[in-house]
């Protein structure tokens, strides 16, 4: 008898035991469940804070979708050509001891700091200088209205990512640069097919705007992309003037 009630006895602790565990098991199940909605929610919200309007103007890729500009998001055209792969050890810094010199443009009415024995080229009032896969552009345009932030995302924002390779626009700016108004469109891009290797490679790119009486100076920058080239870009176009 006393073997019987021992056995019967180890027999009710073995399955108090197991229900016990099946109940923990469910428990943890349930509380679970809430933060994984949590996370659905959080994500939610944070497309819809990266979409909505505030102090950052809004611009439309080549497929009409708009996207947020000017703290990080991004813009990518979706013209087909996809970008290339950055070069490892990209060439293009331009060296700390570069001479920079003035140009004066009598024609576009303008004048900056360009690198001394960079190759010109001139057409009217715009030009460009190009060393290797760096290059300077300045060309002068026809505007009507004032030029804002909102129209230089609108228009000339629209009109790279429609017209340019493959490109990606990383942030759209307001700044004061040498006392001026200006507009940054800071951005990446393939270059063109090298005309004998047809290889192409990924730049970085940095657009000013500069307006006055009814005319807006569009000063271009690039260099391959991972280049070190802030500073000299930064005293570029901090010597922008129009004359």
């Amino acid at each position: 008898m006393l073997q019987k009630a021992g056995l019967s006895l180890a027999i009710f602790i073995i399955i108090t035991a197991v229900l016990s565990g099946c109940g923990q098991g469910s428990s943890q199940v349930r509380q679970n469940t809430p933060s994984t909605t949590q996370g659905q929610v959080q994500s939610s919200t944070n497309q819809a804070t990266a979409s909505a309007p505030g102090s950052t103007a809004a611009i439309t890729d080549a497929a009409g979708v708009a996207a947020a500009n000017t703290t990080g998001g991004t813009t990518v055209n979706t013209s087909g050509e996809k970008a290339v792969a950055p070069e490892k050890n990209p060439p293009g810094d331009i060296p700390d001891t570069q001479v920079f010199v003035k140009y004066s443009s009598p024609t576009g009415g303008y004048e900056l700091q360009t690198p001394e024995g960079w190759a010109r080229t001139e057409n009217g009032g715009d030009v460009k200088f190009v060393d290797k896969f760096d290059g300077l552009q300045v060309n002068i345009i026809d505007v009507t209205g004032p030029v804002t932030l909102d129209s230089i995302s609108k228009n000339q924002a629209a009109d790279l990512v429609n017209t340019g390779r493959a490109v990606k626009i990383k942030s759209i700016k307001a700044a004061k640069l040498s006392g001026q108004q200006a507009f940054i469109i800071s951005y990446d891009s393939n270059s063109d097919p090298d005309p004998v290797t047809n290889k192409q490679i990924r730049l970085e790119n940095q657009n000013f705007y500069f307006y006055k009486g009814g005319k807006m100076a569009v000063v271009k920058v690039w260099a391959p992309l991972g280049a070190d080239n802030v500073d000299q870009w930064n005293y570029i176009s901090q010597n922008f003037k129009w004359r």
